[in-house]
């Protein structure tokens, strides 16, 4: 009976420590899934490269955004506020712009994403590459928990943001 008892004692220590090694394992897997997937998440912004310089891409950039409907709400030159108050900074100049017959359908869906609308396109000038970022579209049906139905606007205006940044 002693003899039972050990090798039972013993299997079963063995199928714990196996059981929890896997756990382990899984949780350190899942970790890792988690934090990368947030890591990407976390950003939601595309850049592009410019092929033109700071101005001409800024000039080029607003042009397409009105030539194609869409107003210019602002446009904040992050660059020269920096130089008014003492500090240095690159060239940066965000522009912020939209069309109420796209953003409304969506706040419709979803109100909290009125707090990533109107659009915005980041310009940025650093060791003389220019880049234009803006948030993704899929990661603004992310973080806004927006349906299904979304989807085609979505994919119509990632388009318009694609084309807007091919300079």
């Amino acid at each position: 009976m002693k003899i039972h008892k050990n090798i039972l004692l013993i299997t079963s220590i063995f199928i714990l420590n196996a059981c929890t090694e896997v756990n382990k394992n899984e949780a350190t897997l899942n970790e890792t899934v988690e934090s990368e997937v947030i890591k990407i998440m976390d950003k939601g912004l595309s850049t592009k490269e410019s092929s033109l310089g700071f101005q001409e891409t800024l000039n080029t950039l607003t042009a397409r955004i009105e030539s194609k409907g869409l107003r210019v709400f602002a446009t904040i030159n992050h660059h020269q506020n920096a130089e008014k108050n003492g500090f240095e900074l690159a060239p940066t100049t965000l522009i912020i712009f939209g069309n109420p017959n796209v953003g409304a359908p969506l706040m419709q869906m979803n109100q909290s994403i009125g707090i990533d609308l109107p659009m915005k396109m980041l310009i940025t000038e650093k060791d003389g590459k220019v880049t234009l970022t803006f948030n993704d579209p899929k990661y603004l049906k992310t973080r806004h928990d927006l349906p299904v139905e979304s989807d085609e606007l979505l994919t119509k205006v990632t388009g318009m943001l694609n084309g807007l940044t091919d300079i």
